[in-house]
């Protein structure tokens, strides 16, 4: 709680003040674990619902006062660290988290991506965005898998004793590297979130809609060419989070989605 959850709390107090000045964007990484919870990993999920409860306030309150600063959350899937290298276990083996693992570069490219385009959520990774869309649809068919599959999915067979040393109370010397040794399922990237993030359809729509609703006035007569063109207009209008918003000291800024 210390850490995932007050770190982000006492960051956002520091951020803020320049923020509102300025305009920006307040982003914050929790986890897919914030919106579904699994077993043994219960303060770790907890402490991400903190998260999410946070940003949920803070956003409305920041949209109540005008301030121009767009609230964005990343959820990530199982990220590739060294988490369960340094953390403190008490289940007799080295820990993992539930297949497959994505490379931390995934999630640094999607945090570069939100602080230009601002969005509501980020979810990094295919298997996180199952998962959340399973807990929205079906949350007990989640919890019936999670029951017979979700301690067998956190052991790697690896001893590692209760005792073994840990970044909980203080930095661990050994494994201050980006990525980590999780193995079982790994990937290079996210299709996904490659698709969330460059929306190729949308950009595709954006690039020729323009020039074919001029086209379509100028050949198609009467209300067909009024409909086409609206039509197409509606499709190449920046959305909410494109669109500038006021601000106090009169810097543009983006609203979010």
């Amino acid at each position: 709680m210390q850490v995932n959850l007050l770190g982000q709390v006492h960051g956002a107090k520091a951020a803020l003040p320049h923020l509102r000045r300025r305009g920006g964007a307040f982003i914050a990484v929790s986890s897919m674990g914030a919106r579904r919870s699994i077993p043994l990993q219960t303060a770790y999920c907890a402490s991400k619902h903190g998260i999410d409860g946070f940003l949920e306030s803070l956003r409305v309150e920041l949209e109540h006062d005008g301030v121009p600063v767009s609230v964005t959350q990343v959820l990530p899937a199982t990220i590739d660290t060294p988490l369960f290298d340094n953390a403190r276990t008490r289940i007799g083996t080295k820990p993992t988290a539930p297949p497959p693992a994505y490379p931390a570069r995934v999630v640094a490219d999607a945090v570069v991506h939100a602080a230009g385009h601002p969005v509501r959520d980020l979810v990094i990774g295919g298997s996180a965005k199952t998962l959340l869309t399973a807990q929205a649809v079906a949350p007990r068919a989640v919890d019936v898998l999670l029951r017979r599959f979700g301690h067998p999915l956190h052991d790697t067979g690896e001893p590692k004793p209760a005792g073994a040393p840990d970044n909980l109370d203080a930095p661990l010397t050994r494994n201050d590297t980006v990525d980590g040794s999780i193995g079982g399922i790994t990937v290079r990237g996210s299709a996904y979130t490659w698709w969330e993030v460059h929306r190729p359809v949308t950009a595709v729509v954006r690039a020729v809609g323009g020039p074919v609703a001029s086209l379509a006035r100028r050949l198609v007569p009467g209300p067909v060419a009024t409909t086409v063109t609206s039509v197409l207009e509606r499709a190449v209008r920046p959305t909410a989070a494109g669109r500038p918003s006021r601000t106090d000291s009169g810097v543009r800024a983006r609203s979010v989605r």
